[in-house]
């Protein structure tokens, strides 16, 4: 009964079906040990002689003459057997004790052998696990350092794009006006070519209001748009043309500042001339205003901008 408890609250051994030897050892702490039943070689060795001394010696007493003499003979007959037995005993326990002492020394070696290499082993793999944990560490730090320097070249990239703009433009503009009052030059297109009409809608996104200006006219098309108030001086010059080769169309933003963005809000241009530059000549430009595209204010109110 205790057996069949022990095995349903342990389960059996996972290598057998059997519930688990210590287990069942100390669930009876009480119970008798077993009568010891080993062979003892020196007893079974010398009791086959012993008796007989013992049988031999009171016969010997117990006769006279002759035949007590060949009784006491017999008796010395069998204490020499029993000293040879004795000996042969001694030798063959000699020669157990050192096969065992070198069977237990193989064990041991091996045994040590075998519990060196799984320390070896572990050793290895607690080694490895630090070198990948290192190896990780310092990829995760070279991650968030290349991280670091991209988003600082992107922004040294920007801030460079933002300058070469600012100085093309400034450029242009310090070489338009460093050019003076237009004068009729030798006219390297058609005569008959004298206004360009361009495209425009007005982006007017903060900070600074732009118009997107195109050009369809695939032989003549612009390299920049330019800007004249009243006086003559020139007031805004449009970045480079981008041209598309596919529709063979033209695209250019002309910055506005904020005398001219009022007037195109309004519509009232009479105050400003607009010029384009076509195969190295400034001619006119005439303005054609496309569909103001629908849009929606924080109210969610559809509106179309100028």
């Amino acid at each position: 009964m205790a057996t069949a408890t022990i095995g349903r609250v342990h389960g059996p051994h996972p290598r057998t079906a059997e519930p688990c030897a210590l287990c069942l050892a100390a669930a009876q702490p009480h119970a008798p040990r077993p009568r010891d039943t080993r062979f003892t070689p020196l007893v079974d060795a010398l009791l086959p002689w012993i008796l007989a001394l013992a049988f031999l010696l009171p016969l010997g007493s117990a006769l006279d003459g002759a035949p007590r003499t060949f009784v006491f003979g017999l008796a010395c007959g069998v204490l020499v057997g029993a000293a040879f037995a004795l000996r042969l005993h001694v030798r063959d326990r000699a020669t157990g004790l050192a096969a065992t002492a070198r069977v237990r020394a193989e064990i041991t070696a091996e045994s040590d052998a075998r519990a060196n290499a799984v320390l070896m082993q572990f050793e290895w793999a607690v080694n490895d696990i630090a070198t990948l944990r290192a190896k990780l560490e310092k990829a995760e730090r070279e991650v968030r350092e290349h991280a670091q320097h991209a988003f600082a070249a992107e922004r040294d990239v920007r801030r460079l794009e933002r300058n070469v703009r600012l100085r093309d433009r400034r450029s242009a503009v310090r070489a338009v006006q460093q050019a003076g009052p237009v004068e009729p030059v030798e006219p390297s297109v058609p005569a008959d070519l004298d206004v360009i009409s361009l495209h425009c809608r007005l982006n007017d996104s903060r900070p600074l209001p732009w118009l997107d200006l195109g050009a369809d006219d695939a032989d003549n098309l612009p390299t920049r748009v330019r800007v004249f108030e009243r006086a003559g001086n020139v007031i805004c010059v449009s970045d480079p043309a981008i041209y598309d080769g596919v529709t063979r169309t033209a695209s250019l933003k002309l910055p506005l500042p904020p005398n001219l963005a009022s007037a195109v809000r309004r519509g009232v241009l009479e105050d400003y001339r607009f010029e384009a530059l076509v195969a190295h000549r400034w001619i006119g430009v005439r303005l054609i205003r496309n569909a103001p595209a629908v849009s929606r204010d924080e109210r969610g109110r559809v509106y179309r901008p100028a």
